[in-house]
C-alpha cells in the first residue's frame, strides 16, 4: 500500500498524466484493532461468542465484496465498450488466467446491458476493476498502432478505473483488519485455556526493559 504509479500518455496535442495509487486521498476513520489484554477481562463464553461474531461479520463482508458494483466514472457507453473490445482482442491469457479473463469480459458485458447512469458510472464488479487496472498496469503491445490504441483507451477509461480500484483497495485492507482482530481473538482463547495471563506478562516485560 502506498506504492505510487504514474501512467503517462502522450498524444500529438496533449499530454495527460494520471497518478494511479492504491491509496484514498480522503481521510478515512482509522480501524481500532482488537488487543490481547483487553479481551483477557472477557470470560471464555464471551470471548467464543465475539469470536462467531466476527466471524459472521468477516465472512458476510466477503461475500458483498463478490457481488460488489462499484461506480467507475467512465462517461459513456462508447467508452465502456472500447475496454470490453480492448479486453477482447489484446489482453494475454495463459492457463491459469483464463478463468478470470472470462469472468472479467462477462462482467463488462453484463455493465455494458445494464448502460451507463446519468452521473456517467458504470457499474463494475470486483473482479473487473481488480484485474482491468492490473491489466492496464502491465500491459505490453507491439508497434505504433498497439501503442496508440492503448493510449487512446487509458486516457478515457485509466483515471475512472484507478479511482475504483482506491475504494476496491479499502476494501480490502478493511477485511485483512477483521482477519487480524479474529487472529487476536483466538490468541485470547488459547491464552484463557492455558491459564497465561497477558497482562501481567506484559506488566513483567515493562519492568524488565
Amino acid at each position: 500500500m502506498g506504492k505510487e504509479i504514474k501512467m503517462e500518455v502522450e498524444t500529438a496535442e496533449s499530454v495527460a498524466t494520471e497518478n494511479v495509487t492504491e491509496n484514498t486521498q480522503e481521510v478515512k476513520p482509522v480501524y481500532e484493532f482488537l488487543k490481547v489484554e483487553d479481551l483477557m477481562e472477557l470470560s471464555e463464553d464471551e470471548l467464543k461468542a465475539k469470536q462467531e461474531e466476527m466471524n459472521k461479520t468477516q465472512e458476510e463482508f466477503g461475500k458483498s465484496m463478490a457481488s460488489k458494483l462499484y461506480p467507475v466514472h467512465i462517461e459513456s457507453k462508447s467508452n465502456l465498450s472500447l475496454l470490453k473490445k480492448w479486453v477482447e482482442k489484446e489482453t494475454k491469457w495463459n492457463h491459469n488466467t483464463v478463468p478470470t479473463l472470462v469472468a472479467m469480459y462477462d462482467g463488462l458485458k453484463r455493465a455494458i446491458d445494464a448502460g451507463i447512469d446519468e452521473d456517467g458510472n458504470a457499474q463494475l464488479s470486483t473482479i473487473v476493476v481488480a484485474n482491468i487496472y492490473q491489466y492496464l498496469l502491465t500491459f505490453e503491445g507491439k508497434g505504433y498502432l498497439d501503442a496508440k490504441k492503448y493510449l487512446t483507451l487509458l486516457t478515457k477509461v485509466g483515471g475512472p478505473i484507478s479511482e475504483a480500484m482506491k475504494e476496491l483497495a479499502d476494501d480490502n485492507e478493511y477485511f485483512r483488519n477483521l482477519h487480524t482482530d479474529l487472529s487476536t481473538i483466538d490468541q485470547a482463547i488459547q491464552a484463557k485455556a492455558q491459564g497465561i495471563d497477558i497482562a501481567k506478562s506484559a506488566d513483567e516485560s515493562s519492568e524488565g526493559e
